[in-house]
């Protein structure tokens, strides 16, 4: 470093070379190589520790126990740094605040002892210290859902039951997070992926998904068959989605299954009961007469069908045609909506399912919205959820630029969505899109978490 730039003083900083240049005036460059010694006897100290970790959650299952098979990234692994790395007496102490709970190796490897929480800390001969917070939970005991942050409004949601793994929806195909994330939580396998509905808001990142990790079985409603006239675009859109992924299905070796209403499907320690199974559909009587389709009459009205053999489809709503999927653990229940914006639909299987603890806003958080006219049965029927807590799968920021949430160009809140009986606002919803969520159903009581 140059002490006083004028005169060309110069402070060494650590050991090595380094090029020094110099100008006066319109003189040339001058290059000057400047070699830096240790001071015979000086002590260079460490001045910080950074370690890679800052928490960890772990059960004794998760820990690799043959040293053969230890790798650095192993999540029972803590790393440390130092700093500076040319500090003398560089050696790294762990110790653990608490040995009943766990332990910790001179090369900072946990293992875990008993449930409990602990402090892991690293610290060197000069009393410089760096902390990990260590969870050691109980086998048959990590109970999780996931609302993973995507970067455009999509669903990708991880069902979490101890060392089991399931997805409701896989985002849009170049969606960038779904991956690495589970990754990161060592998920090798996944029971089984259950896709909503067809938009590729839900369905695009399938293959990441069967390229990336063993899979199950893979869950979807089925197309109208054959049997069934097809007089829409919307209907031959359906069937080509649902060919699309029965094709991925067969190439990746995954059974498709088309689910029943009220099929319970289990992970580990959660129960999952599937709702809105049936193809629903708009009948003919839904065309207005000038030829068009009358899209409120279709959604919002009464005349809205379940789909039987030999009837005409003139129009599916892939939206209210999405799964509905109740899940219990641990004596608590959450609801997952998919783009269900149906409120006669939603508030009907709210009143089946009951009380519950976590409910997902239906359509990325729109599905609470009032819309811009009068809809029977529709978005602007007042929807009651008895829950603890509201998700929704967006941006505040997005879910307000949609154009089925403005009154006269004016943006409005959710005074059509109800939580225990009050009006609900924007700050009462914890949105996926700004930072992931993650609810945590291990206790006597739900928890989340946002990161």
């Amino acid at each position: 470093t140059i002490e006083d730039a004028a005169k060309g003083k110069v402070r060494g900083i650590r050991v090595g070379t380094t090029i020094l240049t110099g100008k006066s005036g319109n003189t040339k460059k001058v290059k000057l190589k400047i070699k830096v010694y240790r001071v015979k006897g000086q002590i260079i100290d460490v001045k910080r520790i950074v370690l890679d970790k800052t928490s960890v959650e772990l059960s004794k299952s998760e820990v690799k126990t043959k040293p053969e098979e230890y790798k650095l990234t192993d999540k029972e692994k803590i790393n440390a740094t130092v700093e500076p790395s040319y500090a003398d007496n560089r050696k790294v102490t762990w110790a653990s605040s608490n040995r009943t709970v766990a332990t910790v190796s001179n090369q900072g490897r946990i293992k875990p002892v008993s449930p409990g929480e602990v402090v892991i800390t690293a610290s060197t001969e000069n009393k410089i210290s760096a902390t990990c917070k260590v969870k050691i939970i109980e086998e048959n005991k990590r109970l999780k859902i996931h609302f993973i942050k995507q970067a455009a409004n999509s669903d990708v949601i991880l069902l979490e039951s101890n060392d089991h793994f399931a997805l409701i929806d896989v985002g849009r195909e170049n969606g960038n997070t779904m991956v690495p994330y589970l990754k990161n939580l060592n998920v090798k396998k996944l029971d089984f992926i259950l896709i909503t509905h067809t938009h590729a808001d839900h369905r695009g990142g399938l293959e990441k998904a069967l390229k990336s990790f063993s899979v199950g079985t893979i869950y979807m409603k089925d197309s109208p068959s054959s049997s069934y006239k097809k007089n829409s675009e919307d209907v031959k859109t359906e069937i080509e989605m649902t060919n699309k992924i029965k094709n991925l299905a067969s190439k990746y070796n995954v059974p498709f299954v088309s689910p029943t209403e009220n099929q319970v499907l289990t992970l580990n320690n959660m129960k999952i009961t599937l709702y809105n199974t049936y193809q629903r559909y708009a009948p003919k009587t839904n065309i207005g007469p000038n030829g068009n389709f009358d899209y409120d009459k279709a959604v919002y009205g009464d005349d809205y069908y379940i789909i039987r053999p030999n009837k005409s489809i003139d129009r599916l709503f892939r939206n209210d045609n999405s799964i509905v999927s109740l899940v219990e653990c641990n004596g608590f229940k959450t609801l997952l909506t998919g783009d269900l914006d149906n409120h006669s639909i939603t508030q009907a299987i709210l009143n089946k399912v009951g009380r519950l603890d976590v409910y997902k806003i239906a359509h990325h958080g729109m599905g609470g919205f009032v819309n811009d006219k009068p809809k029977r049965g529709g978005a602007d029927t007042e929807l009651n959820v008895n829950a603890k807590y509201l998700v929704a799968t967006s941006t505040i920021k997005s879910a307000e630029n949609n154009k089925n949430v403005r009154v006269n160009g004016k943006l409005v809140t959710y005074v059509r969505l109800k939580q225990n009986g009050k009006s609900v606002s924007r700050n009462d919803i914890l949105w996926s899109g700004e930072k992931t969520v993650i609810f945590n159903y291990e206790g006597d009581k739900v928890t989340y978490s946002r990161k």
